[in-house]
């Protein structure tokens, strides 16, 4: 439910500066969606995020067909899918030139890195 939620808004559900806040905010289960989100986006994120595991989807009677078969996943192939049948949602466009053209570019860095002799893998 988290990672559609940052997936879908670009944010997490659940934020603050301080860590306790957020835990208490995450107890308290209350998602704030954006008006953009899907019927069906709030309530398989809802399901999923239920402050008591038991009760959230895909932990239930059912296990994970309960979310396969949740309505945000209705246009889903589950078996093409699988199989690796399905085209990517969003295909980029790779530019004419060198491989390494579609990436950043940084600075090499020359340092070696620093040997260690504590000997934590002598059992290995």
């Amino acid at each position: 439910g988290i990672l559609i939620f940052e997936l879908l808004v670009g944010s997490p559900p659940f934020s603050s500066s301080e860590p306790q806040k957020i835990y208490a905010k995450i107890l308290d289960g209350v998602l704030k969606y954006p008006r953009y989100l899907s019927e069906a986006a709030k309530s398989i994120i809802s399901k999923l995020c239920r402050p008591r595991p038991g009760q959230r989807l895909g932990n239930t009677k059912n296990g994970i067909k309960d979310v396969r078969h949740h309505r945000w996943f209705s246009s889903l192939n589950w078996h093409k899918l699988r199989m690796g049948q399905l085209d990517a949602p969003t295909v980029r466009l790779v530019r004419k030139g060198p491989c390494y053209i579609n990436f950043d570019q940084f600075p090499q860095d020359h340092s070696k890195a620093e040997e260690e002799f504590s000997g934590w893998d002598r059992d290995f």
